[in-house]
């Protein structure tokens, strides 16, 4: 079955943190939703990344010979993936036990069609993503959103012109910037927490 959202980590040379970010994921979406979840892991760096990661029908890993960078590690998983959503996301990242409705619940926003990226809230990023924000909304319409756990609608994406890999940073905040100048909404989820 062809996988409804494709999770692309770009690493390089973090194994316990990947292990523990892909453990934390994987035990803590539901099913059926787990089995329609499959992660593409770019490893930039030199460790043997397959001798760690067990490749299944849900885990690839794609070691490109050198470090593509975290845009250019997005963009390599993108080639190998046709998944309707794309959730960018660092390797250090963990989902919180217990909390399994969490990826539903930032999937349900893309019912408005005029949604194109959603992310969650964290305990270490800056403005409308920070848990301690004083915010009395489970959702908020955002003029950002951070990369460490993006959401994107793929179509939105593509029509935004993708990854941009000649960034040196920044990245996350000039995709929001074209996705909303391509007439798309940026919606943070207040009631998902991804450590």
């Amino acid at each position: 079955m062809k996988p409804l959202v494709e999770v692309i980590v770009p690493t390089m040379d973090n194994i316990q943190q990947l292990l523990q970010m892909l453990h934390s994921f994987n035990n803590s979406i539901q099913e059926p939703l787990a089995h329609r979840v499959h992660y593409t892991v770019i490893n930039n760096g030199q460790a043997p990344l397959e001798k760690y990661v067990e490749p299944s029908p849900l885990i690839s890993v794609i070691s490109p010979g050198k470090n593509l960078g975290w845009e250019g590690g997005l963009k390599k998983g993108l080639e190998h993936t046709d998944a309707p959503f794309i959730m960018f996301a660092n390797d250090d990242i963990r989902a919180i036990t217990g909390a399994h409705d969490w990826l539903w619940k930032m999937l349900n926003n893309f019912n408005d069609p005029s949604v194109g990226a959603v992310g969650p809230v964290s305990n270490y990023v800056m403005g409308p993503q920070n848990i301690f924000m004083d915010d009395k909304f489970q959702m908020l319409d955002v003029k950002y959103l951070i990369g460490f756990c993006l959401l994107v609608r793929r179509e939105a994406l593509e029509k935004a012109g993708g990854v941009d890999d000649t960034l040196p940073g920044g990245d996350d905040i000039d995709l929001s910037i074209r996705l909303r100048d391509a007439g798309y909404r940026l919606i943070c989820r207040r009631d998902v927490f991804i450590f």
